[in-house]
């Protein structure tokens, strides 16, 4: 039975919590010129996003590649999956409906995109109706679940990159496969952005109008939406653990311990400098704006990914932040703050005046921290209420048998103590 290592729960809060920050700022806090503090920030999005993948490949792998091929273990594990999206998927996605469409009927292009994402497959495809792309039909609130959509893709792919890592039996050998993963997504990337213009074009021609939008446009769901690119995010993560696997039985050495805090330090340091070189530095040159541009996608992968297994390998200052309590048990409701934090959002914005003076300032910073707030709560409730009781139903509903496998599924919702104190949540 798998242990459980409390500081990845906490990245899975650190993750959401970057994407309410980057959509609360500037409906919140509207400055007509933001200072640059502000500006920055409200670009964590992409750290949060990127975190999200990464960190799901590695606790995917963690938890479920020992069973997945074992008799029914291909079974239990998207029997676990679903138990734990689709639930509070449905409730946002109805919910969103309601909202949406209470004044008025819903129209057939919206009724006709209605099965994808039934099916979870709204992301997997570019397919424009009206004005809007699919992963767009339903407005914001529900908008937000494409990475949902994403996630299962990555489930699909799951069972094929266990058989693929299963033949790489070394960490030397696994390192290589991780370098080869993030040259190659970093390659496909690169040249994706470097098409942008015909891409745009083919969308145009094939797709109407509507493909030239920015947040609608083909190019758009290519190099930022669609899982085709961003399983890479998620295989990185599963190298990631796998390696973390090969090194768990002996624990880290004084000499290991101390490189571990410096390899946090500069997988920290790394996050910063990227962040600023994509979004702190206003360029021309062309080498800028294909570097700048992989922060939609695998940019900070690398960096991410190294950060994630520090933490689950070594005891340092940031593991032991996000290890602590709140963290955890704000980690544990971070699917709930990350598909709900709209809804809070929504409910402030209306009142949020244009900052031009600095007592409305303070104001304004009052009110998010308030909505941060509120958003967390908010998530805490659902996750208590909504999560945790359709999962455990829908698992003991659908469980065909007692299976050896299901001790695995139970790591999500019942941790682990080890033995050196430190755990892990799914």
């Amino acid at each position: 039975m798998r242990t459980t290592i409390p500081s990845l729960t906490g990245l899975r809060f650190i993750a959401a919590f970057c994407v309410l920050i980057a959509h609360a700022l500037p409906q919140i806090v509207k400055f007509q010129n933001p200072p640059v503090p502000v500006a920055l920030l409200s670009q964590i999005w992409a750290e949060g996003m990127t975190l999200f993948f990464v960190l799901s490949g590695f606790v995917i792998y963690y938890n479920y590649s020992h069973s997945i091929g074992q008799r029914s273990g291909l079974y239990y594990f998207f029997l676990a999956r679903f138990a734990r999206l689709y639930p509070l998927y449905i409730v946002v996605v109805v919910y969103g409906l309601l909202v949406k469409f209470s004044y008025f009927q819903l129209p057939a292009e919206n009724i006709a995109s209605l099965p994808y994402y039934a099916t979870l497959t709204q992301s997997w495809l570019y397919k424009p109706t009206g004005h809007n792309s699919l992963i767009s039909q339903f407005g914001l609130i529900v908008g937000v679940s494409w990475s949902v959509s994403t996630e299962w893709f990555f489930y699909m792919t799951f069972p094929f990159v266990c058989l693929a890592l299963a033949s790489i039996p070394s960490i030397r050998a696994r390192l290589i496969a991780a370098a080869i993963a993030i040259v190659t997504a970093l390659a496909i990337v690169t040249i994706i952005h470097a098409n942008n213009a015909p891409i745009q074009q083919f969308g145009i021609a094939l797709f109407g109008p509507v493909a030239a939008e920015p947040q609608e446009s083909l190019f758009r769901w290519l190099a930022y939406y669609s899982p085709y690119v961003r399983v890479f995010e998620f295989i990185l993560g599963c190298l990631c653990a796998s390696i973390y696997m090969k090194l768990e039985a002996s624990g880290p050495s004084e000499r290991e311990q101390r490189l571990g805090r410096w390899l946090t330090a500069g997988a920290l340091s790394g996050i910063l400098i990227l962040h600023l070189l994509m979004f702190g530095i206003d360029s021309n040159a062309r080498w800028h704006q294909l570097v700048a541009a992989l922060h939609m996608n695998f940019g900070f992968a690398p960096f991410l990914a190294l950060l994630i297994f520090c933490c689950a390998r070594y005891q340092t200052a940031f593991s032991r932040l996000v290890s602590t309590r709140w963290m955890v048990l704000c980690g544990e409701a971070s699917y709930s703050l990350y598909l709900g934090h709209f809804l809070v959002i929504n409910a402030f914005r209306y009142e949020a005046a244009t900052i031009t003076a600095w007592q409305v300032a303070v104001g304004a910073f009052l009110q998010l921290a308030v909505v941060i707030l509120a958003a967390i709560g908010l998530s805490l409730v659902t996750w208590s209420l909504i999560e945790v009781p359709s999962r455990r139903w829908l698992r003991r509903k659908l469980a065909a048998k007692p299976s050896p496998n299901t001790a695995s599924l139970s790591l999500e919702s019942r941790p682990v103590a080890r033995q050196q104190g430190a755990n892990i949540a799914t």
